[in-house]
């Protein structure tokens, strides 16, 4: 066997078998967790360090309807029973976010922007949280090595509930 069959056979396992996430580490870019996860089955396990890159969610409350593409009407629970006409959810980078959208009077520059909410939870805990100790590649997601490049939060999905993680 190649080396390239190895690395063919290896991106096949990444992506039919559920990882077993190990731990979670900050990665080297904002928004970005190294995942070390176990990949394998009853034959074997290997030992592998993916990158994962991990959005920031920002929830917009406007006072109108507004169509952008990526902003999803939402309905949440805001804080101090604050309430919501129209309700969005925006994904963005983290570094975009860091870069132009942390601070909350630009986005209040916008019309009909009534306010805008984001926890301040690291990127390493809002991937434990949305992955949990087991995950599976989402159908669909172009196949890959695991040093070939980052996966997408939105790539992957619970191992054990079978739906997009969100």
């Amino acid at each position: 066997m190649g080396v390239g069959a190895f690395y063919e056979d290896a991106a096949a396992t990444l992506h039919s078998t559920p990882w077993e996430l190990l731990t979670l580490q900050e990665g080297g870019a904002p928004g970005e967790v190294t995942a070390w996860v176990l990949l394998g089955s009853h034959a074997g396990f290997t030992l592998h360090s993916i990158p994962i890159e991990v959005p920031r969610t920002v929830y917009v409350a406007m006072s109108a309807p507004h169509e952008h593409p990526g902003w999803l009407r939402v309905q949440r629970k805001l804080p101090r029973d604050a309430q919501a006409a129209f309700l969005y959810e925006v994904s963005l980078p983290e570094s975009e976010f860091r870069a132009s959208h942390g601070d909350a009077s630009r986005w209040l520059e916008v019309p009909n922007v009534e306010a805008v909410y984001h926890t301040a939870y690291s990127p390493l805990l809002r991937a434990a949280t949305q992955l949990g100790n087991c995950c599976t590649v989402h159908r669909g997601t172009p196949r890959r090595s695991a040093r070939d490049a980052c996966f997408g939060r939105t790539e992957l999905q619970d191992g054990r509930k079978k739906k997009a993680v969100r």
